[in-house]
């Protein structure tokens, strides 16, 4: 419930951009920028960056990262009792960890830290909705949950 923190802090954190915030071009990551300049994003496309209100964007990857973590924890016992139900529970949590690492290693430049924090908080999240509906879907036909356009 708290990733609706991120609809609520988006707009307000690209608002402070000197150049516009583009949904279509930017990654939410770009908000956590620590610098400005041109960044190369995950498909390696570069692109401007500059986000003054960073601290923010990056507090709210900690504690969505946080909680989601926390409350996959405490919530176990309410989850199915399934066989597999452990790895649902390791897959929100890896996906809150994530989004800690996330905040604290933002996207300034140097996209391999980041890289791989955001990747198992973008993977964990799209193979857990395939593990919670019991279905087996293909890799590429799932597509990618980490923005617009695949990135």
């Amino acid at each position: 419930m708290l990733t609706v923190a991120y609809l609520l802090v988006q707009p307000v954190v690209a608002a402070a951009w000197p150049t516009p915030y583009d949904l279509a071009t930017n990654s939410i990551s770009d908000l956590g920028v620590t610098g400005c300049g041109d960044f190369r994003q995950f498909d390696d496309r570069v692109v401007y960056a500059c986000s003054p209100r960073h601290a923010l964007m990056n507090t709210v990857f900690v504690l969505v990262g946080l909680l989601t973590s926390v409350g996959a924890v405490l919530t176990r016992g309410v989850w199915p009792r399934r066989r597999l139900t452990w790895v649902g529970v390791a897959f929100v949590v890896l996906a809150g960890v994530g989004g800690i690492l996330v905040g604290l290693a933002p996207a300034a430049g140097v996209r391999g830290g980041h890289g791989a924090a955001a990747g198992p908080g973008h993977d964990g999240r799209r193979d857990l909705a395939v593990l919670e509906d019991g279905v087996t879907v293909p890799p590429a036909a799932r597509g990618s949950t980490s923005g617009p356009k695949g990135r």
